[in-house]
């Protein structure tokens, strides 16, 4: 369990929030952040390798969820797989990789990273954008957002042979999927009924389930561990985003946190003891985390750039994060002992995004 200790203790707050605000700008490529105190936790790196050297890297069991949230009449086409990519090379050997997209703005193909070696793979080709990549629990597929039919649709790719499914197949924006902790079926975020809502489909694109209704937006949900909770964000109490949890045992949704500005992104640690998240609450985007045990919340990094998604090293020591600290959007792995940060990727003129950890 972590035991936070707070460097910006922010308190529960049910008002309104501001006006969404951030502000880029540049930070040094890589530093380690000496204003910020780090967490006081049970870490001791042992999985990478320490110390930590700011350099440029080379370029309970879960069971299936009844369906407690009204199912959807909607029509679902049958869920199309779709050629495999063309041929290349298996993928980086290893385990713990990072995927991630990167690639012009419209345009972003997925890529395999390893952490320790810098190594570097393209896991597709396609003219399409393809984005958002998540690794399933047991690491062997991954879920990801792509263009390649012409709208935004949620796909799954098997990572050995390199087989694409599409599991949404609809002409709205689908966006932010993620997996369930079962591995079975997989929850997105979609504008199937005109806004924004959650919704869960099994992986093989079958009962499409719809998990919110609120006239605002539900967006970017995470999973716990035991398959029981989801996290997400949600304008449900104004402009900004604060985050909330929907039992997916009983559908009780219910505000988990709420501050000036815009909180997004959450993400569970894997000991479940809290969420990671990015919020703007001091002028621009920053990584913070939210403990459940005593309700603080503790900031991880402090610079003038957008500090964006994160995902957490699968014994919960490090994390992986993008940023344009140096102008453009690379990745970075964070020490959560001792803060310091690494850039791992330096593709100039190109955004690299997005980062998922393997389980």
């Amino acid at each position: 369990m972590i035991q936070s200790i707070r460097i910006r203790a922010c308190v529960l707050s049910l008002g309104v929030c501001a006006t969404l605000a951030c502000t880029i700008g540049i930070a040094p490529r890589d530093q380690v952040l000496t204003s910020v105190t780090p967490l006081s936790l049970p870490f001791n790196p042992t999985a990478l390798p320490a110390p930590e050297v700011a350099t440029a890297a080379p370029t309970e069991t879960a069971t299936a969820i009844p369906p407690t949230a009204t199912l959807m009449a909607v029509t679902l086409d049958a869920a199309a797989a779709l050629p495999t990519e063309t041929a290349t090379p298996p993928p980086v050997a290893g385990e713990n990789l990072v995927v991630y997209h990167s690639g012009i703005v419209g345009q972003e193909d997925l890529m395999l990273l390893d952490p320790v070696t810098g190594e570097v793979q393209s896991l597709t080709t396609s003219d399409a954008s393809d984005i958002s990549p998540r690794w399933s629990p047991d690491g062997s597929r991954l879920v990801f957002v792509s263009t390649r039919d012409g709208d935004s649709d949620v796909y799954i790719m098997d990572i050995a042979t390199r087989a694409i499914t599409n599991i949404s197949n609809n002409s709205v924006l689908d966006r932010d999927p993620v997996w369930h902790a079962n591995g079975q079926a997989v929850i997105y975020s979609s504008e199937i009924d005109g806004n924004r809502e959650l919704y869960q489909v099994n992986a093989d694109g079958t009962e499409l389930i719809r998990l919110t209704n609120d006239l605002a937006y539900d967006i970017h949900p995470s999973v716990s561990q035991d398959g029981r909770t989801l996290v997400f964000a949600s304008n449900r109490g104004g402009v900004d985003y604060d985050l909330y949890t929907l039992s997916l045992l009983s559908g009780e949704t219910k505000l988990l946190l709420a501050a000036d500005g815009s909180d997004r992104y959450p993400v569970f640690h894997p000991d479940g003891s809290g969420v990671v998240f990015i919020s703007d609450r001091t002028g621009n985007f920053e990584l913070y985390f939210f403990e459940f045990a005593t309700s603080l919340v503790t900031q991880l990094t402090e610079n003038p750039a957008i500090d964006g998604a994160a995902s957490f090293s699968p014994d919960g020591k490090y994390l992986v994060f993008d940023s344009n600290r140096t102008g453009q959007y690379d990745i970075y792995r964070l020490n959560l002992e001792t803060l310091a940060i690494t850039r791992l990727t330096n593709n100039e003129d190109i955004f690299d995004a997005s980062p998922d950890w393997q389980p």
